[in-house]
């Protein structure tokens, strides 16, 4: 499609990776992939900044946006689609965000009236707010149940060889379905 991209992450496996395909497709010089959080200053100053599923690990929302902000050229476009809690939850649902945090190590997880405001305190104006729930497919709360016992039953064989990361993030993501469900999660774009 033309330009210039780049590409951040704070996965190793991912950005060796993805600088692997950019190396044997020749495009390594128009999409270069760098191994550091967005958090830190980007390497150049952009047209367009796409945050994908990425932003709810922000430990510290305020500073990312103002980072990612700082590295807009003027007239530059910011796009977030995440994760964003309701406004308001009941007790047990805001319990079952605490632990979906713990999880997937999501320390703040900001609403859209969270992001919105920090987008302007950085200087940035909201275009768009586009609910994006309806493309998800959550499942019955029955077969939440059915497959967390099922994780939860795995837990200690899989933490016992390695594998306690995969199992938050396994356990973790059936409590963001069930936030789904619920209806208290929502997925946005910004």
């Amino acid at each position: 499609h033309g330009g210039h991209w780049t590409g951040i992450t704070i996965s190793r496996e991912q950005w060796q990776y993805a600088t692997g395909l950019a190396q044997a497709r020749g495009l390594e010089d128009k999409l270069p992939f760098h191994l550091q959080s967005y958090d830190e200053p980007l390497p150049g100053r952009f047209n367009t900044i796409v945050a994908i599923e990425s932003l709810i690990h922000s430990t510290a929302p305020s500073n990312t946006m103002a980072n990612l902000a700082s590295a807009l050229e003027p007239g530059g476009r910011l796009l977030i689609v995440d994760d964003m809690p309701a406004e308001r939850m009941r007790a047990d649902d805001i319990r079952l965000l605490e632990e979906f945090r713990q999880c997937w190590r999501c320390p703040a997880t900001p609403t859209v009236a969270e992001w919105t405001r920090l987008a302007s305190a950085s200087g940035l104006m909201l275009i768009e707010s586009r609910d994006l729930n309806d493309l998800m497919k959550p499942r019955a709360e029955a077969d939440l149940d059915a497959a967390l016992a099922d994780l939860t039953a795995q837990r200690k064989m899989k933490t016992d060889i390695g594998f306690a990361r995969l199992s938050d993030a396994e356990i973790g993501g059936l409590h963001l379905e069930r936030l789904h469900r619920r209806g208290v999660m929502r997925y946005a774009m910004l």
